[in-house]
């Protein structure tokens, strides 16, 4: 039986050789039925998409970046390390990407083109993102949001700023992650991109979960699944749904949590790794009503399964779940594995929140495992976890101490806003009634200094005809006078000549009877 088995194999092996070489064989064929070297380096990037093998990809993969080379382009060689670097992404070869996105990077800093900068900065970033690096995919990220601002590209800006947002809120830096997520939201909103608005108000929930803003966090979660379910992405929708189940469980209303997991399974078309994560929150309302046999063994069964895809996250949860369940039971030898599993994954994901409750259950466990002097080792070490994660928050203490407060700050906010507007109404008002009563002013001023320039005129006028009447009057008696006096000595001198002679005659006559008279008395 066993040489029947090895001999299978061998045929297998030579079956799937054969079969390996002949699709080699293919795939040279056209690349070679190719007449440009453009076009055989388009062909052999369309050949890496379809091989599954990373050894095979990376063979042709090298040809492609030949093909790129020889065209003598940096411009054309950047592009076929970006879409080179997407393929190996796509198959989670993530050290591989990143290395292509680096190399693609450098080149495009060299030209200066920034759009190009902040797509291959987006890559990088997001290929670190993925590999859990967060704290090392931020300024890639920053980098590329401000070069996509450069070019006025607010689509992909707002793209880079909801991976910001994302990366910010893994890093517990909530209130920068708000900030960048609420900028993506108005972009959105903007262009009325429904499902943009929809994944950015999911991530705005988390958020809220995350800092115990409920009441936003509900909000923010219903317009999202509403968003979802208005382009049939039932999926997102679901995970709306069962994020208001957490904010619920989290205030002890396991009622409503139980009723939004429900609606969030009764979706369709919902992913195994969302139902997972839905499966997982409802095992927790299980266990609080005293069923831990019954919700131990779906924790086992979906641990097991796998058909359902798992999110290291996901397996933390279920880890960390499974060792509550075994401490509630006493089973602390379990629990202390699970909790091991669900520590060693928190610290491979950077997840500081499962890490330290992780901890402190562990802290417990050995206590009643009767082991003390590991209780005070993880006791020393969660010590120290806490005190960075305070150091870790101490950026944005103000924001988590004023949650509470968001709604009064807002109406204030508007008060204020409403008490500026009528501040601008009443200075508007008071600036148009003294525009309107200076040019009422100005117009009678100018009104009554033509009034003035009339009645001066006229006066002027009166004057001038006045001045001539009199002038005429004057010159009439002077005449009068000229011919008066004229008249008189005219007439005058006639008297006196007459009057003349006749005195002269007069005198003679005197003379004549003088000389009669003495005559006689002589």
């Amino acid at each position: 039986m066993r040489k029947l088995i090895a001999i299978a194999g061998i045929l297998l092996f030579c079956s799937a050789l054969i079969l390996g070489q002949s699709n080699q064989a293919e795939y040279q064929k056209r690349i070679d039925a190719k007449s440009s070297i453009s076009e055989k380096k388009a062909e052999v990037i369309l050949i890496i998409k379809e091989i599954k093998s990373w050894e095979k990809r990376q063979e042709f993969t090298n040809q492609a970046i030949r093909f790129a080379r020889q065209l003598s382009s940096q411009e054309s060689l950047a592009h076929t390390l970006n879409e080179v670097g997407l393929i190996e992404r796509k198959h989670k070869n993530f050290d591989g990407a990143f290395g292509y996105f680096k190399e693609a990077l450098k080149i495009w800093e060299q030209k200066g083109d920034d759009l190009q900068i902040g797509r291959s900065n987006f890559l990088v970033g997001g290929t670190l993102k993925k590999m859990g690096d967060y704290q090392g995919a931020l300024p890639y990220l920053l980098k590329s949001s401000e070069s996509f601002g450069k070019v006025n590209d607010g689509k992909r800006q707002s793209q880079a700023n909801s991976v910001i947002g994302e990366t910010y809120s893994q890093l517990d830096q909530y209130k920068e992650a708000s900030k960048f997520l609420n900028k993506c939201l108005n972009y959105r909103e903007g262009i009325k991109d429904t499902l943009g608005i929809a994944k950015i108000l999911l991530n705005l929930g988390d958020l809220y979960i995350k800092t115990e803003r409920y009441l936003d966090g509900i909000n923010a979660l219903n317009k999202s699944a509403a968003y979802y379910e208005l382009k049939n992405k039932f999926d997102g929708a679901a995970n709306a749904q069962n994020n208001i189940g957490v904010i619920y469980y989290k205030q002890n209303n396991n009622n409503e949590a139980l009723k939004y997991y429900l609606k969030a399974l009764s979706y369709a078309e919902v992913k195994e790794i969302t139902k997972a994560k839905i499966k997982n929150n409802m095992n927790l309302i299980s266990i609080e009503d005293g069923k831990q046999d019954e919700a131990l063994k779906r924790y086992i069964d979906l641990l097991k399964d796998d058909n359902i895809p798992k999110t290291q996250d996901l397996l933390a949860s279920i880890n960390f779940n499974i060792g509550n369940i075994h401490y509630q039971l006493g089973n602390y030898e379990n629990a202390e594995y699970h909790y091991k599993e669900a520590e060693k994954i928190s610290i491979e994901t950077d997840n500081a929140e499962l890490k330290l409750k992780t901890m402190r259950r562990m802290v417990d466990n050995y206590y009643f495992l009767k082991q003390p002097d590991s209780a005070v080792a993880y006791l020393d070490r969660l010590v120290m976890a806490e005190d960075e994660r305070k150091e870790h928050y101490s950026n944005f203490t103000n924001f988590e101490i004023d949650k509470s407060t968001t709604q009064m700050l807002i109406a204030e906010q508007k008060q204020q806003r409403s008490l500026i507007t009528m501040l601008l109404t009443l200075i508007g008002a008071i600036i148009s009634v003294s525009l309107i009563g200076f040019y009422a002013y100005r117009q009678k001023s100018k009104r009554k200094m033509v009034e003035q320039e009339k009645q001066q005129k006229i006066e002027t006028i009166l004057k001038e005809s006045e001045n001539k009447t009199i002038r005429a009057r004057l010159n009439g008696i002077d005449e009068e006078r000229s011919r008066i006096s004229k008249d008189l000595h005219d007439s005058v001198g006639m008297m006196l000549t007459s009057t003349k002679l006749h005195f002269e005659a007069l005198s003679e006559r005197l003379s004549d009877i003088e000389f009669n008279i003495r005559k006689r008395f002589d």
